[in-house]
């Protein structure tokens, strides 16, 4: 997933030029909130979600631990936070012990390649940005017990442009990939 997270960085202006081709969600039936941009690109004839996050602070203990339903990588574009991790087994009926805390800062790159990883994220005082590929979803029976993320969510509302245009500025100036391609470089990626 990190060289598609890599290839997705060097071909962003592309997604980037038409906006209206993104969609957009505000996330705050959890914490912490999320405004998120997502669209698609087809990669070698596969379809990856490319997402832009603005995460912003919460208290340790509403951080939501959750897995992915979809192979994923991450880069801390701007910010730093805190994340805990945990892997669950497949037939498990409850979430898996946490292990961390560990500090991520901008620039910072990792990958959760199965369903059972888990992870928080929670921002350390400043709201962050970060990019996320992630690939097709998994089988649904992999990822129902102990916990199914798209179980009882309430309905959610698109980013008014107050909120989506400042993500969009912050990857549409070029300094700010070339930061994100310095990162994933000096990762040997």
């Amino acid at each position: 997933m990190l060289s598609i997270l890599k290839y997705v960085v060097n071909n962003l202006s592309v997604p980037l030029s038409n906006q209206g081709n993104w969609n957009s969600l505000y996330i705050d039936y959890e914490k912490p909130i999320v405004e998120r941009l997502w669209t698609t690109m087809q990669i070698d004839g596969i379809d990856y979600r490319i997402y832009l996050h603005k995460i912003y602070p919460c208290e340790k203990e509403e951080a939501l631990f959750h897995p992915h339903p979809w192979p994923s990588a991450m880069v801390l574009c701007q910010g730093n936070y805190e994340t805990v991790i945990g892997y669950g087994e497949p037939d498990a009926t409850t979430k898996p012990r946490p292990m961390g805390p560990f500090y991520l800062s901008e620039g910072s790159v990792y990958q959760m390649l199965t369903p059972f990883e888990w992870h928080y994220v929670r921002p350390i005082k400043e709201p962050c940005i970060t990019l996320m590929v992630a690939g097709p979803p998994y089988s649904p029976a992999m990822v129902t017990p102990p916990y199914n993320p798209n179980k009882n969510k309430p309905e959610l509302r698109p980013l008014t442009k107050q909120e989506s245009q400042p993500i969009f500025d912050f990857f549409l100036d070029l300094k700010n990939r070339l930061k994100i391609l310095e990162a994933l470089d000096g990762m040997g990626i």
